[in-house]
């Protein structure tokens, strides 16, 4: 994303991967396959105009693609990686709400988009509601915007222990270790806030 440094810094979005979401609707199947395969390849080069609009022509080309909780997913962070926050708000929501349960991956994004606005207990919240998904592979990333609110919120024992939660996980999840230097200064501890920064500053994500 172009402006967006939250995006590998520090808050965690989940990326995407091209897909057929719409199986079996073999009358508009291939042109919306085709601009979802275009727009995700797209939005994963921060193109972010590009990606809008492959992904609002895969929601033209079939009237279902509306209701399709997938393609609002995309289309919201679309809007989100062109800074286009209140349209990507009500998409990543409408696609909450066509899912029967909650999808992990976009209320992971829902969570960042609320960081990016500074709207800390929500993010926290969202963030929290991710990991009731039992199918979402990537609770680091849900863990760690739960930490990142609540430091911001001065839950500073809350976020350090969620930043530890994912290390336990995964010790290569870098954004991490510059939490936990933050939340160290914040609490006036220089010596760990250095050590952790050190760590962070050498830290590569595979």
């Amino acid at each position: 994303m172009r402006r967006f440094r939250w995006m590998s810094v520090l808050v965690a979005v989940a990326m995407l991967a091209p897909t057929s979401v719409l199986a079996g609707k073999k009358q508009c199947l291939s042109a919306m396959d085709t601009h979802l395969t275009l727009g995700t390849a797209y939005l994963n080069e921060g193109a972010c105009e590009a990606a809008l609009s492959e992904f609002l022509l895969a929601e033209g080309g079939c009237r279902a693609a509306a209701r399709d909780p997938e393609i609002q997913h995309r289309i919201g962070l679309a809007y989100f990686c062109n800074e286009s926050l209140q349209e990507a708000e009500g998409r990543l929501k409408r696609s909450v709400e066509l899912s029967k349960t909650p999808t992990g991956a976009t209320l992971v994004n829902l969570s960042a988009l609320y960081i990016a606005q500074e709207r800390w207990a929500e993010a926290e919240q969202t963030a929290e509601l991710a990991l009731t998904d039992p199918t979402y592979l990537e609770a680091s990333r849900a863990r760690h915007n739960i930490a990142y609110a609540a430091m911001k919120q001065g839950k500073l024992e809350v976020a350090e222990a969620r930043w530890q939660e994912v290390l336990k996980a995964n010790p290569e999840f870098c954004p991490a270790w510059q939490g936990l230097s933050e939340a160290a200064a914040a609490r006036n501890d220089p010596d760990a806030a250095g050590s952790y920064s050190e760590t962070a500053a050498t830290c590569r994500e595979p």
